[in-house]
């Protein structure tokens, strides 16, 4: 996008009430940084022609400074675009002017009217005429996740909302999206940190977007939501009239409504990945993690973003209460016994949600972890 960005170096992030997260504030943090007369920068710092020091920590970003973007056409594998007979489907319209190559194959499904997922599982359609009816909005949707301003159902007029957390279960780490279940009949699937249990807000304040269709109301007291990646901080906004009301709207503002009304939702802190490991109990780590799926349908949560199986390499890596073991085997067992509990009810049969198994190999440390350079020999590595 054209234009100007500011940006911070770093930051501390601190709250008014630590134990709750409630109104977040920020402050400059001091960063590992070289004055501007000596050779390089610190962490995450590139040199810009004003320069970057621990007393200039912040600077403006351009479109220009960037580089063109780059397409990369898709060369490997083989790809099958499901196109709708109907000629004003934007599947159809994507394949007016194509033929079938070596490496994408057309093929044509009979139109249906507005058919939805739940058509799909009762039989009525197909999965390929699903696909092929749905817009490139719709299909951008499932892969971007987030959810539109104004409770729309969708369209070109619209922009979603990229990496937003969840709005479903509240704290939880981010859903996919819910424009379509409505349409489409296709359910958004919210994800929740781990590993120690659910990781979402024990305690929140319900806030509701207000609608494009809704009309001034002076008895009502209005908000604007502030998103950062720790969640939304709300602020009062006033409205002198209809006029002011309407001319904020007119700005792109979000806002939104509350009735003060507090709601908890407390889970089970259960014992980290190392304790579970050093059990060798992996019947009792697959009732733990069964504990944890009935957690997750009870506060709406699908996918659970554990275990973490990484490999112990280093003690002083910041995450290694979230892994279970130095050796391949144990954490692998032990892996597999707490994926068990969570996506299987005690018959045997499918629980309806799952886990997220994450952090493979080579998160040896917390600190600048999306820049460190993990030196790992053949044999480790393969371990």
């Amino acid at each position: 996008q054209a234009g100007t960005y500011d940006a911070d170096a770093g930051y501390i992030l601190n709250y008014e009430d630590p134990a709750t997260h409630k109104n977040p504030t920020y402050e400059p943090m001091e960063l590992d940084m070289l004055d501007e007369n000596s050779e390089g920068y610190g962490d995450y710092i590139t040199p810009t022609a004003d320069g970057l020091s621990a007393e200039n920590v912040s600077l403006s970003l351009r479109a220009a400074s960037f580089p063109e973007a780059v397409t990369y056409t898709y060369t490997e594998g083989k790809i099958t675009t499901y196109v709708s007979r109907d000629a004003s489907s934007d599947s159809a319209k994507y394949a007016a002017d194509k033929t079938s190559t070596d490496t994408e194959t057309l093929e044509k499904v009979g139109p249906v009217d507005n058919p939805t997922l739940l058509d799909v599982v009762i039989g009525n359609v197909t999965m390929e005429q699903l696909v092929a009816d749905m817009s490139n909005v719709e299909l951008a949707d499932l892969v971007e996740g987030g959810t539109y301003d104004g409770f729309t159902g969708g369209g070109n007029d619209v922009e979603a909302v990229v990496g937003s957390q969840a709005e479903s279960v509240y704290g939880a780490a981010g859903e996919t999206t819910s424009n379509l279940y409505t349409t489409r009949f296709i359910p958004n699937i919210v994800m929740s940190d781990g590993p120690a249990g659910i990781r979402i807000t024990n305690s929140y304040i319900k806030y509701n977007m207000v609608d494009s269709a809704q009309k001034f109301d002076p008895n009502t007291t209005y908000y604007t939501g502030t998103y950062s990646w720790s969640g939304t901080t709300y602020k009062e906004i006033e409205f002198a009239d209809e006029a002011a009301f309407e001319a904020e709207r007119a700005k792109g503002t979000i806002l939104y409504t509350t009735d003060g009304q507090t709601y908890y939702q407390y889970c089970t802190a259960f014992p980290i990945g190392t304790l579970l490991a050093q059990t060798w109990d992996t019947e009792v780590i697959e009732l733990v993690g069964r504990a944890v799926g009935i957690e997750m349908k009870e506060y709406g949560v699908t996918s659970w973003l554990a275990p973490g199986m990484n490999i112990h390499r280093n003690p002083l890596c910041g995450r290694n209460f979230e892994y279970y073991s130095e050796d391949p085997l144990v954490a692998g067992l032990t892996a597999a016994a707490e994926t068990r509990g969570v996506e299987t009810n005690e018959d045997g049969s499918a629980s309806g949600v799952g886990v997220t198994l994450k952090h493979f190999a080579f998160n040896s440390q917390e600190n600048s972890r999306m820049g460190s350079n993990s030196v790992v020999s053949e044999r480790a590595a393969r371990e």
